[in-house]
């Protein structure tokens, strides 16, 4: 079993690297519209800078009469996207200057496309020109070209590199008309290259030799290729101290186009951080060679200690299922036994058979194991009470080394007394459900969702989660208009206008205010309005937070990036609904919006769908609303604006709607509706129409008792109608009282 083991382990992490060597390909497609394969780079911008594969692509243009700009219409993917302008000067030109590009012979495919024609055959009119350092090497083109990929007008040109420092100058021209039309280009190196097959791997100590794999591509028919390899740095020592690795050279006979580098590594047996070994590539020779895209590996030496530690620093409990269960984990499967020491360091929770019990132990994984748990015994008190906690804390670790976490908070909460905060993240990476942490809120408390597939930062339709933070209640979302809500997170990009693809950049600011869920697509009621669904809440009085926080995209045909604040009027109310309450406003919505009314409609059916076949409860009362919210523009969590409601529910699911104002600057700049987190809990029950009268039913003195004081605010004591305390007595009084008229008191 142990040798079975040790082969598995072995082998994925000797095949678990990254950075595959290939002839050195750069594929650029100009825009971000559509989708293409994970080969390309898609580059949305006229002019700048991008990095790809270690080589500098600088992008400047002149001669344009109204400024260039990324040209949108007809075609595929690569097609339907040009750099041009609205109506440039004949001559306008295009640069493209490279640097940092091995040496080595390259060949230069550019695809031209005028995606603004819409009828056949699309006239480009012939004229395109690629010049290479001053020098036209393809164009003038023919006079048309056909709207794919496949068979669109490509013009070839090639050039030699002396190096790194060397710069390489590309000009796209048209000779014959006022624009050009450039999708993008492929650059393909030619002719024999040396390269690792891959940009690092690692190995455990006990695994030697350590074998790196350099690759010939390209190699000249019927001759002999070398190229010299040695140990160039790392933090491992080597003269067998680490590892022993002497400087050699790899002979490629005719035919071969892959050669070992091996190292022996040397098991000292001392517990110590991994080491790394970096060897580089020098002096290729035969047939013209040069060095590839990779000509540096780093190696790591592994620690055969795996890493111990909680799974998340924080998790959630009921109180009324009497246990709960907290996963401890290493890092991978290790070959000898592997221990923990745990103990409670602290929380507000009793222990002792209070609230729980949980003694110091200590956790054993055998070989092959990587999962072991700390089991509780909870305590269902009765009482109503507010969340507890349990601070759980790892020590004594053996034949292993701590993990990033090491101490665990366990929230113990009483389902009758709810108190769920949750932190929307954005998801990383896409389709995985995995939070992106730097959007994740992880104070103790707090529980994050991740909706699914959302983490491009495109618009999605409605999601929807079960058992949200263990505490038996659902939730879902949408938009005022289904399908085109999302998230978005303040300073980072989309990188394909057509979703699909992770967003570029990092989050800046705390987890709440960085990231927030609203209308990606449109702007203005009713399509921006936010619609968060609550199901399976038990019977009581409620109050929920709602956090509102965002920013703007830099410009009015854009919603790839977020980073102007928000400057608009403020979201007017916030709604407690019923689903009766939803369904008067999609009946209003016919009536006065006819045209947005459908995407509403549908957004209501599937949250309606998620919380279950009809017969549909509607015992919801709107207690306290919210009116003006104005979302903030900041970075900081506590700062961001937020909305307080209060209701009560029968276990009735509820909606609660942020409703957007009704303005407009274009798609995608305008007022919005926005909800970057939420905090929902029980509230004591300050109102109740019962126990107003001897026989503990409603009769007619506790009816007298209202009328005669109905839309009153001049009540100088305390009030028997005002049911809600709000120093009042007004309709939520009314729907009160009528609510347990019809039910009776228990």
């Amino acid at each position: 079993m142990c040798k079975k083991l040790f082969i598995l382990i072995s082998l994925v992490l000797l095949l678990g690297v990254v950075g595959a060597a290939s002839a050195l390909e750069v594929k650029v497609d100009f825009g971000g519209a559509g989708t293409l394969d994970a080969s390309w780079t898609q580059w949305n911008a006229v002019q700048g800078i991008k990095v790809v594969n270690d080589i500098q692509f600088v992008l400047s243009q002149s001669n344009q009469a109204n400024g260039p700009k990324i040209r949108v219409g007809i075609g595929d993917a690569l097609t339907m996207e040009s750099l041009g302008s609205d109506d440039p000067a004949v001559g306008g030109v295009y640069t493209l200057k490279i640097t940092n590009l091995p040496a080595g012979s390259y060949n230069l495919d550019t695809y031209f496309n005028n995606p603004t024609s819409y009828e056949p055959p699309w006239d480009l009119g012939g004229g395109q020109e690629v010049w290479v350092n001053g020098t036209k090497q393809a164009g003038p083109s023919p006079a048309s070209y056909q709207e794919t990929s496949e068979n669109a007008l490509v013009l070839s040109a090639s050039f030699s590199s002396s190096g790194t420092s060397d710069l390489i100058t590309i000009e796209w021209k048209n000779s014959a008309l006022p624009s050009n039309w450039i999708n993008g280009f492929i650059l393909v190196s030619q002719g024999p290259q040396f390269t690792f097959a891959w940009a690092q791997s690692s190995g455990f100590e006990y695994v030697s030799p350590a074998e790196l794999e350099v690759t010939l591509l390209n190699p000249a028919e019927g001759q002999t290729h070398t190229v010299d390899y040695a140990a160039g740095g790392g933090t491992a020592t080597g003269g067998g101290v680490d590892y022993t690795l002497a400087a050699g050279t790899l002979t490629f006979n005719p035919g071969e186009t892959s050669k070992p580098i091996s190292i022996d590594i040397v098991n000292d047996g001392i517990d110590e951080d991994d080491e790394t070994i970096i060897v580089e590539l020098s002096n290729p020779s035969g047939g013209g060679a040069v060095l590839g895209n990779i000509t540096q590996h780093t190696y790591t030496i592994l620690d055969p200690r795996p890493k111990v530690g909680f799974e998340a620093a924080t998790g959630n409990a009921r109180e009324d299922t009497g246990s709960a269960s907290v996963p401890v984990s290493l890092s991978f499967a290790a070959l000898h036994t592997v221990t923990v020491d745990y103990s409670v360091t602290g929380g507000t929770a009793t222990g002792g058979g209070v609230d729980y019990t949980l003694d110091p132990e200590r956790l054993t994984f055998y070989p092959g194991q990587t999962t072991q748990w700390i089991n509780i015994a909870v305590v269902d008190d009765g009482l109503e009470e507010g969340s507890e906690t349990i601070e759980i804390t790892l020590s004594n670790i053996v034949g292993g080394v701590p993990g990033s976490i090491m101490q665990h908070t366990l929230n113990l909460f009483d389902p009758s007394f709810l108190d769920l905060k949750v932190d929307l993240a954005l998801e990383n990476p896409l389709d995985s459900g995995t939070p992106r942490p730097a959007t994740a809120k992880s104070d103790a408390g707090w529980t994050v969702w991740t909706p699914l597939g959302m983490g491009d930062m495109y618009m999605h339709d409605w999601r929807g989660v079960r058992d949200l933070g263990g505490t038996g209640i659902d939730v879902s979302m949408t938009a005022g208009r289904e399908g085109t809500n999302g998230l978005k997170c303040y300073d980072m990009c989309m990188n394909n206008k057509a979703g699909g693809w992770p967003p570029s950049g990092s989050p800046v600011g705390g987890p709440i205010a960085n990231t927030w869920y609203t209308s990606v697509d449109r702007v203005s009621f009713p399509q921006s309005n936010v619609m968060l669904a609550l199901y399976n809440l038990p019977v009581g009085n409620y109050e929920l937070v709602g956090y509102h926080n965002l920013w703007e995209p830099t410009s009015d045909d854009s919603r790839e990036c977020t980073r102007n604040g928000y400057a608009h009027l403020p979201m007017p109310k916030v709604h407690v609904w019923s689903y009766q309450d939803a369904n008067d406003f999609g009946q209003w919505l016919n009536l006065h919006y006819p045209q947005y009314a459908g995407q509403f409609w549908d957004g209501f059916k599937k949250i309606k769908n998620f919380g279950g076949p009809p017969p549909y409860s509607t015992n919801v009362v709107a207690i306290e609303e919210d009116y003006d919210v104005m979302p903030s523009a900041t970075t900081n969590d506590d700062d961001v604006t937020k909305s307080l409601v209060k209701f009560w529910t029968d276990g009735s699911p509820l909606i609660i709607m942020y409703e957007s104002a009704e303005c407009e600057t274009s798609q995608y700049r305008g007022c919005r509706a926005v909800l970057n987190a939420f905090e929902v809990k029980t509230v004591p029950s300050t109102f109740s129409p019962c126990g107003l009268s001897e026989s503990g039913t409603i009769d007619n003195t506790t009816l007298k008792a209202f009328t005669d004081n109905w839309l009153w605010e001049g009540w100088a004591g305390t009030n028997r109608a005002d049911f809600n305390g709000s120093g009042k007595v007004n309709f939520v009084d009314y729907a009160l009282l009528a609510l347990q008229w019809l039910q009776g008191c228990p």
